[in-house]
């Protein structure tokens, strides 16, 4: 069913970060070739989240929609906003996107 093949989604997302991280590690033991994992890791990686994305935007959470009544779906709302305004946990662009300039910058060839 659809959470079945969520969850295998997941295994395989991890899997794309395991590989990057083995590809990372590669580089800085020497091996300049490995950036071409680490490559193709991301490009799996960020297919796999358009991918998932779409799934759980249309059919996870419509699911979801049809199972909730109004009054969870505030509650979960309310929560939600929580979690967004938390510093630790929130969407913190500025702070995500100072990450990959440092990752950059790290990882330039």
């Amino acid at each position: 069913g659809p959470i079945a093949v969520m969850l295998h989604d997941h295994t395989l997302g991890r899997q794309y970060v395991q590989g990057m991280n083995i590809g990372l590690e590669q580089y800085k033991s020497g091996n300049t070739n490995a950036l071409d994992v680490v490559y193709d890791n991301m490009c799996n990686y960020g297919q796999l989240l358009q991918s998932h994305i779409a799934k759980e935007n249309n059919v996870l959470f419509k699911m979801a929609d049809k199972a909730f009544s109004e009054n969870d779906q505030e509650y979960l709302l309310s929560e939600f906003e929580k979690i967004e305004a938390n510093e630790t946990y929130g969407a913190n662009i500025p702070n995500f996107l100072k990450a990959i300039d440092n990752l950059k910058m790290l990882y330039k060839r």
